[in-house]
């Protein structure tokens, strides 16, 4: 994808830190983290963002992924209690999670009630 900004650091055309990679798979630093060491993990091969409408197989993989990068933050980032993460693609249409590094100390907005009937 031409304009895809993550197609690019993925191509070493925008710099970015990277956290770990394999064939199929980058994570890099968010640009704009929630909390300290907030991590985005993405395929290498541009995927749309929409995770409902790819095959299980590639969210099985892209998952397993996510949790080998969330084992890497959880040992390497002192002080925190847990990694959380979450799917999203909503500015960017290329498949990514934002994992999300949870201290003690974060704040968490107050959750809203949703009508769900």
């Amino acid at each position: 994808m031409n304009n895809c900004i993550f197609c690019k650091i993925i191509k070493g055309e925008i710099p970015s830190f990277k956290v770990w990679e394999d064939k199929s798979y980058f994570a890099f630093l968010d640009i704009f983290p929630e909390t300290e060491g907030m991590t985005l993990v993405v395929p290498k091969k541009h995927m749309p963002s929409y995770i409902l409408n790819l095959e299980n197989n590639q969210i099985h993989s892209f998952i397993d992924s996510v949790k080998t990068v969330a084992e890497i933050l959880n040992k390497k980032l002192p002080n925190i209690e847990r990694v959380t993460f979450r799917i999203e693609g909503l500015d960017v249409d290329h498949l990514h999670a934002k994992l999300i590094p949870y201290y003690p100390d974060t704040r968490m907005s107050k959750p809203l009630m949703a009508d769900m009937n």
